[in-house]
Protein backbone atom coordinates (compact mmCIF):
# COMPACT_ATOMS: atom_id res chain seq x y z
CA UNK A 1 0.00 0.00 0.00
CA UNK A 2 2.97 2.04 0.75
CA UNK A 3 4.63 2.36 -2.65
CA UNK A 4 1.57 2.17 -4.06
CA UNK A 5 0.73 5.61 -1.84
CA UNK A 6 4.17 7.30 -2.80
CA UNK A 7 3.66 6.13 -6.72
CA UNK A 8 0.27 8.00 -6.54
CA UNK A 9 1.98 10.96 -5.38
CA UNK A 10 4.62 10.98 -7.60
CA UNK A 11 2.44 11.04 -10.49
CA UNK A 12 0.03 13.78 -9.16
CA UNK A 13 3.33 15.77 -8.49
CA UNK A 14 4.59 15.26 -12.37
CA UNK A 15 1.37 15.89 -13.47
CA UNK A 16 1.12 19.54 -11.47
CA UNK A 17 4.76 20.51 -12.56
CA UNK A 18 3.53 19.53 -16.43
CA UNK A 19 0.59 21.68 -15.99
CA UNK A 20 2.81 24.87 -14.29
CA UNK A 21 5.31 24.55 -17.35
CA UNK A 22 2.33 24.65 -19.84
CA UNK A 23 1.09 27.22 -18.68
CA UNK A 24 4.23 29.69 -18.34
CA UNK A 25 5.36 28.65 -21.85
CA UNK A 26 2.32 29.00 -24.13
CA UNK A 27 1.18 32.43 -23.02
CA UNK A 28 -0.92 34.13 -25.33
CA UNK A 29 0.11 37.86 -26.76
CA UNK A 30 -2.08 38.04 -29.18
CA UNK A 31 -5.00 36.38 -31.37
CA UNK A 32 -7.56 37.23 -34.25
CA UNK A 33 -10.36 35.31 -35.41
CA UNK A 34 -12.00 36.52 -38.65
CA UNK A 35 -15.18 36.63 -39.78
CA UNK A 36 -15.28 33.05 -41.56
CA UNK A 37 -14.87 31.45 -37.92
CA UNK A 38 -10.77 30.68 -38.18
CA UNK A 39 -8.03 31.96 -35.33
CA UNK A 40 -5.21 33.71 -35.96
CA UNK A 41 -2.76 33.79 -32.41
CA UNK A 42 0.75 34.19 -30.97
CA UNK A 43 2.14 32.49 -28.47
CA UNK A 44 5.27 32.45 -26.19
CA UNK A 45 7.26 30.22 -25.44
CA UNK A 46 10.85 29.17 -24.08
CA UNK A 47 12.07 29.26 -27.60
CA UNK A 48 10.71 32.55 -28.50
CA UNK A 49 7.13 33.01 -30.00
CA UNK A 50 4.75 30.70 -31.98
CA UNK A 51 2.21 32.09 -35.02
CA UNK A 52 -0.60 29.47 -34.67
CA UNK A 53 -3.39 29.17 -37.39
CA UNK A 54 -6.55 27.25 -36.82
CA UNK A 55 -8.93 26.93 -39.24
CA UNK A 56 -12.63 26.34 -39.59
CA UNK A 57 -12.32 22.40 -39.41
CA UNK A 58 -9.64 23.18 -36.25
CA UNK A 59 -6.62 22.16 -38.14
CA UNK A 60 -3.74 23.65 -36.87
CA UNK A 61 -1.15 25.03 -38.77
CA UNK A 62 1.99 26.33 -36.62
CA UNK A 63 5.58 28.29 -37.11
CA UNK A 64 8.20 28.89 -34.81
CA UNK A 65 10.91 30.90 -37.45
CA UNK A 66 9.50 33.66 -38.43
CA UNK A 67 8.77 35.62 -35.36
CA UNK A 68 13.34 36.02 -34.24
CA UNK A 69 14.24 35.88 -30.51
CA UNK A 70 15.32 39.37 -30.79
CA UNK A 71 12.11 40.65 -30.85
CA UNK A 72 9.67 41.52 -28.16
CA UNK A 73 6.16 41.55 -27.86
CA UNK A 74 5.65 45.34 -28.57
CA UNK A 75 7.87 44.56 -31.34
CA UNK A 76 4.98 43.02 -33.81
CA UNK A 77 2.04 42.66 -34.35
CA UNK A 78 -1.34 40.84 -36.07
CA UNK A 79 -3.60 42.94 -38.44
CA UNK A 80 -7.02 41.96 -39.93
CA UNK A 81 -6.93 42.68 -43.87
CA UNK A 82 -10.49 42.08 -44.37
CA UNK A 83 -12.43 38.53 -44.35
CA UNK A 84 -9.76 36.61 -45.55
CA UNK A 85 -6.65 38.12 -45.29
CA UNK A 86 -4.02 38.56 -42.02
CA UNK A 87 -0.57 40.83 -41.82
CA UNK A 88 1.63 39.80 -39.57
CA UNK A 89 3.95 42.86 -38.98
CA UNK A 90 7.80 43.09 -37.54
CA UNK A 91 9.55 46.23 -36.40
CA UNK A 92 13.30 46.12 -36.17
CA UNK A 93 15.14 48.97 -35.62
CA UNK A 94 15.73 50.08 -39.23
CA UNK A 95 13.48 47.13 -41.43
CA UNK A 96 9.66 46.46 -41.14
CA UNK A 97 8.87 42.95 -42.16
CA UNK A 98 5.74 42.30 -43.87
CA UNK A 99 3.99 38.93 -44.42
CA UNK A 100 0.09 39.05 -45.98
CA UNK A 101 -1.60 35.34 -45.23
CA UNK A 102 -4.71 34.04 -47.01
CA UNK A 103 -7.02 32.86 -43.96
CA UNK A 104 -8.44 29.75 -45.83
CA UNK A 105 -8.48 26.08 -45.56
CA UNK A 106 -4.68 26.04 -45.81
CA UNK A 107 -2.68 29.83 -44.45
CA UNK A 108 -1.15 30.40 -47.63
CA UNK A 109 1.43 33.22 -47.53
CA UNK A 110 0.14 36.11 -50.05
CA UNK A 111 3.05 38.47 -50.07
CA UNK A 112 6.18 39.30 -48.10
CA UNK A 113 8.05 42.41 -48.25
CA UNK A 114 11.03 44.29 -46.43
CA UNK A 115 10.23 48.01 -45.71
CA UNK A 116 14.15 49.92 -45.06
CA UNK A 117 13.86 53.36 -43.49
CA UNK A 118 16.17 56.18 -45.97
CA UNK A 119 16.87 59.26 -45.38
CA UNK A 120 14.19 61.95 -46.63
CA UNK A 121 14.66 63.01 -49.97
CA UNK A 122 13.20 66.51 -49.39
CA UNK A 123 11.93 68.43 -46.44
CA UNK A 124 7.97 67.46 -47.16
CA UNK A 125 8.78 63.55 -46.27
CA UNK A 126 8.99 62.88 -42.92
CA UNK A 127 9.89 59.00 -43.41
CA UNK A 128 11.32 57.33 -46.57
CA UNK A 129 11.06 53.42 -47.14
CA UNK A 130 12.33 51.65 -49.63
CA UNK A 131 9.61 48.85 -50.15
CA UNK A 132 11.57 45.80 -51.67
CA UNK A 133 9.16 42.15 -52.00
CA UNK A 134 9.48 38.58 -52.38
CA UNK A 135 9.07 37.71 -56.26
CA UNK A 136 5.51 35.76 -56.51
CA UNK A 137 7.87 32.54 -57.50
CA UNK A 138 9.13 32.23 -54.40
CA UNK A 139 5.90 32.68 -52.34
CA UNK A 140 3.56 30.48 -54.68
CA UNK A 141 1.63 27.72 -52.57
CA UNK A 142 4.24 28.65 -49.65
CA UNK A 143 2.35 27.80 -46.59
CA UNK A 144 2.57 28.94 -42.95
CA UNK A 145 4.85 25.92 -41.22
CA UNK A 146 7.06 26.75 -44.43
CA UNK A 147 7.49 30.11 -43.93
CA UNK A 148 11.71 30.88 -42.82
CA UNK A 149 11.72 35.12 -42.71
CA UNK A 150 15.61 35.51 -42.98
CA UNK A 151 15.60 32.71 -45.79
CA UNK A 152 12.91 34.04 -47.63
CA UNK A 153 13.87 37.34 -47.40
CA UNK A 154 17.23 37.19 -48.93
CA UNK A 155 18.72 39.84 -50.97
CA UNK A 156 18.62 37.52 -54.12
CA UNK A 157 14.62 36.94 -53.84
CA UNK A 158 13.25 40.23 -53.63
CA UNK A 159 12.19 43.05 -56.19
CA UNK A 160 11.46 46.21 -55.85
CA UNK A 161 7.56 47.21 -55.27
CA UNK A 162 7.58 50.65 -56.73
CA UNK A 163 9.60 53.51 -57.63
CA UNK A 164 10.99 56.44 -54.96
CA UNK A 165 13.14 59.56 -54.33
CA UNK A 166 16.08 58.77 -52.39
CA UNK A 167 19.39 60.44 -50.93
CA UNK A 168 22.82 59.89 -51.32
CA UNK A 169 24.23 58.62 -48.21
CA UNK A 170 28.09 57.13 -48.87
CA UNK A 171 30.51 60.38 -49.39
CA UNK A 172 31.05 58.38 -53.23
CA UNK A 173 29.13 56.39 -54.71
CA UNK A 174 30.57 54.99 -57.98
CA UNK A 175 28.51 54.61 -60.80
CA UNK A 176 27.85 50.97 -62.58
CA UNK A 177 26.78 49.62 -65.72
CA UNK A 178 23.65 47.26 -66.94
CA UNK A 179 26.30 44.55 -65.98
CA UNK A 180 27.22 45.90 -62.34
CA UNK A 181 30.45 46.81 -63.65
CA UNK A 182 32.50 50.35 -62.92
CA UNK A 183 33.00 52.65 -65.41
CA UNK A 184 36.71 53.00 -66.93
CA UNK A 185 36.50 56.62 -65.93
CA UNK A 186 34.93 56.26 -62.13
CA UNK A 187 32.34 58.60 -62.06
CA UNK A 188 30.65 59.18 -58.81
CA UNK A 189 27.66 60.75 -56.90
CA UNK A 190 28.65 62.49 -53.63
CA UNK A 191 26.29 62.56 -50.26
CA UNK A 192 23.13 64.62 -50.68
CA UNK A 193 22.74 64.07 -53.95
CA UNK A 194 19.08 63.25 -54.92
CA UNK A 195 18.38 59.92 -57.08
CA UNK A 196 15.34 58.09 -57.91
CA UNK A 197 15.14 54.47 -57.82
CA UNK A 198 13.72 52.24 -60.46
CA UNK A 199 14.70 49.20 -60.05
CA UNK A 200 16.63 46.92 -57.38
CA UNK A 201 18.65 43.61 -58.27
CA UNK A 202 20.08 41.37 -55.60
CA UNK A 203 21.50 44.77 -53.53
CA UNK A 204 22.25 46.94 -56.26
CA UNK A 205 19.80 49.20 -57.43
CA UNK A 206 19.04 51.62 -60.79
CA UNK A 207 18.77 55.04 -60.39
CA UNK A 208 18.19 57.75 -62.31
CA UNK A 209 20.26 61.01 -61.36
CA UNK A 210 18.91 64.66 -62.98
CA UNK A 211 20.86 67.12 -63.75
CA UNK A 212 20.59 70.47 -65.29
CA UNK A 213 22.30 68.66 -68.82
CA UNK A 214 20.79 65.68 -68.47
CA UNK A 215 19.52 62.78 -66.84
CA UNK A 216 21.73 59.85 -65.92
CA UNK A 217 20.48 56.42 -65.74
CA UNK A 218 22.99 54.04 -64.06
CA UNK A 219 23.41 51.01 -61.28
CA UNK A 220 24.99 51.81 -57.46
CA UNK A 221 25.21 49.37 -54.74
CA UNK A 222 22.20 49.54 -52.03
CA UNK A 223 24.66 50.53 -49.47
CA UNK A 224 24.79 54.15 -51.32
CA UNK A 225 21.46 55.27 -49.73
CA UNK A 226 21.67 53.16 -46.46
Amino acid sequence: MKSENIYACITLLMCFLSATVVCATDIPAQEIKTHGGANWSIYQNNEGYNIKYINKKNEIFENRKIITQDLSEGDFELESKGSDKVSLVLNYPRDVYIFDFLSEDIPYLKKACKEISLQPASENQVVTALTLCVKDKYVYKMSLPDVDADNLLSPEKLHLDHALAAVISSNKAFLYDENKKQYIKKPYLIKGDIIEVLDYDNSWIKIKHSTQKKNIITWIKLTDIL
